[in-house]
Protein backbone atom coordinates (compact mmCIF):
# COMPACT_ATOMS: atom_id res chain seq x y z
CA UNK A 1 0.00 0.00 0.00
CA UNK A 2 2.48 2.17 0.66
CA UNK A 3 4.03 2.57 -2.85
CA UNK A 4 0.25 3.31 -3.75
CA UNK A 5 -0.78 7.14 -4.06
CA UNK A 6 -1.74 8.26 -0.24
CA UNK A 7 -4.92 9.45 -1.00
CA UNK A 8 -5.82 6.10 -3.33
CA UNK A 9 -3.98 3.79 -0.67
CA UNK A 10 -6.36 4.96 2.38
CA UNK A 11 -9.55 4.67 -0.26
CA UNK A 12 -8.70 1.24 -0.56
CA UNK A 13 -7.80 0.54 2.84
CA UNK A 14 -11.66 2.12 3.13
CA UNK A 15 -13.06 0.19 0.88
CA UNK A 16 -11.98 -3.26 1.68
CA UNK A 17 -13.36 -2.28 5.23
CA UNK A 18 -17.21 -3.00 4.11
CA UNK A 19 -15.42 -6.69 3.38
CA UNK A 20 -13.89 -7.95 6.91
CA UNK A 21 -16.83 -9.51 8.19
CA UNK A 22 -17.45 -11.57 5.32
CA UNK A 23 -16.89 -14.79 6.52
CA UNK A 24 -14.05 -16.87 5.17
CA UNK A 25 -12.76 -13.95 3.50
CA UNK A 26 -9.19 -11.93 4.67
CA UNK A 27 -7.08 -9.77 3.39
CA UNK A 28 -3.69 -9.37 3.25
CA UNK A 29 -1.77 -5.94 3.38
CA UNK A 30 1.84 -5.80 2.88
CA UNK A 31 2.83 -2.07 3.66
CA UNK A 32 5.89 0.09 5.13
CA UNK A 33 4.17 1.35 8.19
CA UNK A 34 6.50 4.73 8.53
CA UNK A 35 5.43 5.89 5.01
CA UNK A 36 1.71 4.89 5.76
CA UNK A 37 1.19 6.79 8.61
CA UNK A 38 2.43 9.37 6.64
CA UNK A 39 -0.04 8.87 4.08
CA UNK A 40 -2.19 9.45 6.54
CA UNK A 41 -1.05 12.66 8.52
CA UNK A 42 -1.61 13.88 5.32
CA UNK A 43 -4.66 13.02 4.37
CA UNK A 44 -6.32 13.72 7.70
CA UNK A 45 -3.84 16.08 9.40
CA UNK A 46 -0.91 15.70 12.38
CA UNK A 47 -3.47 15.63 14.49
CA UNK A 48 -4.86 12.31 13.78
CA UNK A 49 -2.87 9.07 15.45
CA UNK A 50 -2.65 7.28 12.30
CA UNK A 51 -1.65 4.32 14.14
CA UNK A 52 -4.85 4.01 16.18
CA UNK A 53 -6.48 4.95 12.77
CA UNK A 54 -4.70 1.83 11.27
CA UNK A 55 -6.07 -0.10 14.09
CA UNK A 56 -9.83 0.25 12.62
CA UNK A 57 -8.80 -1.76 9.70
CA UNK A 58 -5.99 -3.91 10.62
CA UNK A 59 -6.44 -6.49 13.22
CA UNK A 60 -3.21 -8.47 13.66
CA UNK A 61 0.26 -6.55 12.60
CA UNK A 62 3.18 -9.15 12.55
CA UNK A 63 6.86 -7.87 11.18
CA UNK A 64 8.95 -9.35 8.50
CA UNK A 65 12.58 -11.18 10.33
CA UNK A 66 15.67 -9.56 10.28
CA UNK A 67 18.84 -11.08 10.85
CA UNK A 68 21.07 -8.34 12.57
CA UNK A 69 24.04 -11.04 12.44
CA UNK A 70 24.00 -10.15 9.13
CA UNK A 71 25.45 -6.83 7.29
CA UNK A 72 26.09 -7.31 3.78
CA UNK A 73 29.39 -5.96 2.50
CA UNK A 74 30.27 -4.03 -0.17
CA UNK A 75 31.32 -6.77 -2.39
CA UNK A 76 28.17 -8.39 -1.66
CA UNK A 77 26.02 -5.57 -3.09
CA UNK A 78 28.02 -5.37 -6.07
CA UNK A 79 27.11 -8.99 -6.60
CA UNK A 80 23.71 -8.08 -6.04
CA UNK A 81 23.00 -5.10 -8.14
CA UNK A 82 25.31 -7.15 -11.13
CA UNK A 83 22.29 -9.56 -10.56
CA UNK A 84 19.74 -7.04 -10.82
CA UNK A 85 21.41 -5.60 -14.08
CA UNK A 86 21.97 -8.94 -15.71
CA UNK A 87 18.35 -9.94 -14.82
CA UNK A 88 16.04 -6.50 -15.87
CA UNK A 89 18.39 -6.08 -19.37
CA UNK A 90 19.75 -9.31 -20.31
CA UNK A 91 22.63 -9.47 -23.29
CA UNK A 92 21.81 -9.29 -26.66
CA UNK A 93 21.92 -12.54 -28.95
CA UNK A 94 24.84 -10.80 -31.04
CA UNK A 95 28.05 -10.68 -29.18
CA UNK A 96 29.13 -7.38 -30.80
CA UNK A 97 30.94 -5.00 -29.10
CA UNK A 98 30.89 -7.74 -25.60
CA UNK A 99 33.63 -5.99 -24.23
CA UNK A 100 32.54 -2.18 -23.89
CA UNK A 101 28.80 -3.86 -22.56
CA UNK A 102 30.12 -5.90 -19.98
CA UNK A 103 32.67 -2.95 -18.65
CA UNK A 104 29.67 -0.60 -18.31
CA UNK A 105 27.22 -3.04 -16.01
CA UNK A 106 30.54 -4.32 -13.52
CA UNK A 107 31.21 -0.32 -13.32
CA UNK A 108 27.95 0.79 -12.82
CA UNK A 109 27.12 -2.57 -9.84
CA UNK A 110 30.67 -1.14 -8.67
CA UNK A 111 29.42 3.17 -8.42
CA UNK A 112 26.22 1.82 -7.46
CA UNK A 113 27.17 0.64 -3.85
CA UNK A 114 29.17 4.16 -3.72
CA UNK A 115 26.60 6.66 -5.02
CA UNK A 116 23.62 4.66 -3.37
CA UNK A 117 21.68 4.19 -6.33
CA UNK A 118 18.48 2.66 -6.26
CA UNK A 119 17.16 0.28 -8.77
CA UNK A 120 15.02 2.73 -10.63
CA UNK A 121 18.52 4.76 -10.67
CA UNK A 122 19.96 1.62 -12.48
CA UNK A 123 17.25 1.51 -15.01
CA UNK A 124 17.65 4.65 -16.19
CA UNK A 125 21.40 4.39 -16.51
CA UNK A 126 20.69 1.00 -18.43
CA UNK A 127 18.70 2.97 -20.53
CA UNK A 128 20.35 5.91 -21.24
CA UNK A 129 23.26 3.68 -22.17
CA UNK A 130 21.82 1.89 -24.71
CA UNK A 131 21.37 5.40 -26.72
CA UNK A 132 24.65 6.50 -25.99
CA UNK A 133 26.80 4.16 -26.14
CA UNK A 134 28.27 4.15 -29.34
CA UNK A 135 29.34 7.84 -28.39
CA UNK A 136 31.29 6.61 -25.14
CA UNK A 137 32.61 3.09 -26.00
CA UNK A 138 35.86 2.86 -24.44
CA UNK A 139 34.97 5.21 -21.55
CA UNK A 140 32.36 3.09 -19.54
CA UNK A 141 34.22 3.38 -16.38
CA UNK A 142 33.87 7.46 -16.57
CA UNK A 143 30.29 7.52 -18.19
CA UNK A 144 29.06 4.82 -15.59
CA UNK A 145 30.28 7.31 -12.76
CA UNK A 146 29.22 10.85 -14.21
CA UNK A 147 25.94 9.17 -15.45
CA UNK A 148 25.05 8.17 -12.10
CA UNK A 149 25.82 11.45 -10.44
CA UNK A 150 23.92 13.02 -12.84
CA UNK A 151 20.99 10.55 -12.46
CA UNK A 152 21.11 11.15 -8.74
CA UNK A 153 22.62 14.64 -7.97
CA UNK A 154 22.04 17.23 -10.92
CA UNK A 155 23.49 19.83 -8.44
CA UNK A 156 26.45 17.93 -8.08
CA UNK A 157 27.45 17.59 -11.62
CA UNK A 158 26.75 20.74 -12.15
CA UNK A 159 29.04 22.12 -9.82
CA UNK A 160 31.96 19.18 -11.69
CA UNK A 161 31.18 21.60 -14.70
CA UNK A 162 30.90 25.05 -13.15
CA UNK A 163 33.47 24.84 -9.46
CA UNK A 164 35.57 21.41 -9.73
CA UNK A 165 37.66 21.73 -7.25
CA UNK A 166 34.75 22.12 -4.49
CA UNK A 167 33.24 19.22 -6.66
CA UNK A 168 37.16 17.03 -6.13
CA UNK A 169 36.93 17.72 -2.62
CA UNK A 170 33.28 16.23 -2.22
CA UNK A 171 34.19 13.01 -4.30
CA UNK A 172 37.35 12.21 -2.79
CA UNK A 173 35.45 12.62 0.50
CA UNK A 174 32.93 10.41 -1.02
CA UNK A 175 35.38 7.68 -1.90
CA UNK A 176 37.04 7.62 1.46
CA UNK A 177 40.64 6.02 1.60
CA UNK A 178 42.36 3.84 -0.01
CA UNK A 179 41.47 0.01 1.38
CA UNK A 180 43.29 -3.12 1.01
CA UNK A 181 41.24 -5.05 -2.00
CA UNK A 182 38.39 -2.42 -3.17
CA UNK A 183 37.70 -2.52 -6.33
CA UNK A 184 40.15 -1.29 -9.07
CA UNK A 185 37.36 1.70 -10.50
CA UNK A 186 36.64 3.05 -7.33
CA UNK A 187 40.73 3.45 -6.60
CA UNK A 188 41.09 4.66 -10.39
CA UNK A 189 38.28 7.46 -9.85
CA UNK A 190 39.88 8.05 -6.47
CA UNK A 191 43.14 9.65 -8.12
CA UNK A 192 41.72 11.01 -11.00
CA UNK A 193 39.83 13.75 -8.69
CA UNK A 194 43.03 13.85 -6.19
CA UNK A 195 45.04 14.95 -9.80
CA UNK A 196 42.73 17.03 -11.10
CA UNK A 197 42.82 18.61 -7.68
CA UNK A 198 46.14 18.47 -7.26
CA UNK A 199 48.52 17.21 -9.99
CA UNK A 200 52.02 17.39 -8.21
CA UNK A 201 50.31 15.02 -4.72
CA UNK A 202 48.90 12.73 -6.72
CA UNK A 203 51.54 11.42 -9.42
CA UNK A 204 53.61 10.66 -6.33
CA UNK A 205 51.01 8.61 -5.20
CA UNK A 206 50.76 6.91 -7.89
CA UNK A 207 54.10 5.81 -7.72
CA UNK A 208 53.65 3.56 -4.61
CA UNK A 209 52.76 0.01 -5.35
CA UNK A 210 49.40 -0.21 -4.69
CA UNK A 211 48.48 2.17 -7.10
CA UNK A 212 51.12 1.39 -10.08
CA UNK A 213 48.05 -1.56 -11.40
CA UNK A 214 45.88 1.23 -12.70
CA UNK A 215 48.44 2.55 -15.14
CA UNK A 216 49.15 0.99 -18.47
CA UNK A 217 52.26 2.55 -18.98
CA UNK A 218 54.62 4.31 -15.87
CA UNK A 219 54.68 7.81 -17.13
CA UNK A 220 52.08 8.88 -14.73
CA UNK A 221 51.85 12.24 -15.98
CA UNK A 222 50.69 10.90 -19.40
CA UNK A 223 47.82 8.39 -17.94
CA UNK A 224 46.67 11.12 -15.32
CA UNK A 225 45.87 13.50 -18.78
CA UNK A 226 44.67 10.92 -20.80
CA UNK A 227 41.83 9.78 -17.52
CA UNK A 228 41.72 13.87 -17.26
CA UNK A 229 40.64 14.20 -21.30
CA UNK A 230 38.47 11.17 -21.08
CA UNK A 231 36.66 12.16 -18.49
CA UNK A 232 36.15 15.68 -19.67
CA UNK A 233 34.88 14.29 -22.82
CA UNK A 234 32.18 12.28 -21.23
CA UNK A 235 31.10 15.68 -18.65
CA UNK A 236 30.39 17.09 -21.90
CA UNK A 237 28.55 14.57 -23.53
CA UNK A 238 26.28 14.25 -20.40
CA UNK A 239 25.95 17.73 -20.21
CA UNK A 240 24.73 18.35 -23.84
CA UNK A 241 22.81 14.76 -24.14
CA UNK A 242 21.11 14.15 -20.99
Amino acid sequence: LDRCRPSFALEMLERVKHLFDVPNVMFIFFVHSKALHSAISKTYGHEINAEEYLRKFITLTIGLPTNPNVRPNNESKVEYFSKFIETQFPFAKTKENRDSENTFRERLADFSVVLFATFRDIENAMLFWQILKTKVRGYEIFFAYLLLIKIRENQQFNLLTLNPIEAFNFELKRLGAYKEGEVFSITLMRELFAYMKSPAEAVNRSKTQEFRVIFKSHNSIENFNLMKREFNKILKVLEIEY
